[in-house]
């Protein structure tokens, strides 16, 4: 199967800090179906450069997908200049996704297979869902904590169940595999995490996200 061909079935993903190498091997042996390193929220900005230089180095030999700063941001084609054209790069996740053009235009910068799965995290990203997921990502996923701020509301199931059900919506309509839900922070709760899980599954989603490796099994 190929990198694309990966992703439309993976449900765990798991986010690692850019800046941690240390972690990047014991994220893939955490069992979850895709690893994240992140260059986005989990990297301090002054930290971004060794960021970029860890990952491109562990990309030269491991495997993993890369979260890329949003497309109106100057660190957005550092990032991709950084880790573009490493062997081991499965795709790309683009923080922020809101400009359709952006999408089409990664689309165009990375190897026909690689992988794009847009985040979308704000109110102005819902409101483009359809012409993005037309864009040619491989798949939705929903940024949720990064929502509730943006628009001023609760993190939780009722305050999201408009988005969440959008994105279901959209994703369907595009032909594309069910959309990847948003994290639980409660880290270590296992039955937190677990009603999340099934909570986005009722809806239609069929991945997640997680920032621990003790959620991947939840």
């Amino acid at each position: 199967m190929t990198h694309r061909e990966d992703a439309a079935t993976a449900r765990s993903w798991l986010f690692v800090p850019g800046d941690r190498p240390e972690r990047f091997e014991k994220a893939v042996a955490s069992g979850a179906d895709e690893v994240i390193l992140d260059l986005e929220d989990a990297v301090a900005e002054a930290a971004r450069p060794l960021a970029r230089a860890e990952v491109a180095s562990w990309l030269g030999e491991g495997s993993a997908w890369v979260r890329v700063n949003g497309s109106d941001t100057p660190a957005h084609q550092v990032d991709l200049d950084a880790v573009a054209a490493c062997p081991g790069l499965r795709g790309v996740v683009l923080a922020k996704a809101e400009d359709p053009e952006a999408v089409r235009a990664l689309r165009e910068r990375l190897p026909a297979d690689r992988g794009i799965v847009a985040l979308i995290e704000s109110a102005r990203g819902l409101g483009r869902i359809d012409a993005l997921a037309a864009a040619g990502v491989d798949r939705l996923a929903f940024g949720s904590v990064d929502f509730a701020l943006d628009i001023g509301a609760d993190h939780d199931e009722r305050a999201l169940l408009f988005a969440r059900s959008s994105l279901v919506v959209a994703a369907r309509m595009a032909g594309l595999p069910g959309p990847i839900d948003g994290v639980s922070t409660a880290v270590r709760d296992a039955e937190t995490t677990a009603a999340s899980t099934r909570a986005g599954r009722s809806l239609g989603f069929t991945g997640k996200l997680c920032i621990h490796p003790a959620q991947v099994a939840w």
